[in-house]
């Protein structure tokens, strides 16, 4: 397989001229369409996560994608192919497979009620939680970790990902960070993983996940 990682919590997964893209939301300007669309990933229906107008026009150009997301989510795009993803369910999409995990948004504060949130593994091997700290009950070889957000500290961040020990480590859901507060998070993660024996790397290319 092959992954691309887009700006903040977007990221493209390729594999038999076929491709999933996760999370197009509207801090993904830079996101590109790549292999013919077998689906599309929506963890929750926060803006950062869910452009219904990036959406749509993925649609346009791939009308058969099935869409897996939420209940939250499904309203805007009810006329196309939605399943609602559940907790613990095994779907396949093309040549795909896709397992679900989790099922709130983790607490901002006291005063926002968490919303939907859904986690995906990716061909038993890509995991990423979309804004919740759901830790599977699969081994993890690849895992996609948001690492500054306004639900989140590092400490918090970096502990989910000692937990779950996949040895390769990629950062995501960044954009509120400038360059030098990537670079800060970054020293802090490499350092505090690589005494775990995981390896943390912000992706710069796509790269061959085997």
């Amino acid at each position: 397989m092959k992954l691309t990682k887009f700006d903040h919590a977007c990221f493209v997964v390729e594999k038999e001229d076929r491709s999933i893209i996760v999370d197009p939301g509207n801090l993904t300007p830079n996101l590109q369409r790549l292999s013919p669309v077998e689906a599309i990933i929506i963890t929750h229906q926060h803006a950062d996560h869910f452009d219904p107008q990036l959406v749509r026009a993925i649609l346009n150009d791939h009308p058969m994608a099935q869409i897996y997301t939420t209940a939250d989510v499904a309203p805007a795009l009810s006329e196309y192919n939605i399943h609602i993803a559940r907790p613990d369910e095994h779907r396949t999409a093309g040549p795909f497979s896709l397992r679900f995990y989790g099922e709130l948004h983790a607490r901002i504060h006291d005063g926002i009620e968490p919303i939907s949130n859904i986690g995906v593994l990716i061909d038993e091997q890509i995991y990423y939680p979309g804004d919740a700290l759901t830790i599977p009950d699969h081994t993890v070889t690849t895992l996609l970790l948001p690492v500054a957000a306004p639900w989140i500290k590092i400490s918090e961040s970096l502990a989910f990902a000692g937990d779950i020990r996949a040895p390769f480590v990629i950062p995501t859901h960044d954009a509120i960070l400038t360059p030098a507060g990537k670079q800060i998070i970054d020293g802090l993660a490499q350092d505090y993983l690589g005494q775990r024996n995981i390896t943390y790397q912000r992706l710069t290319q796509p790269i061959e996940i085997t």
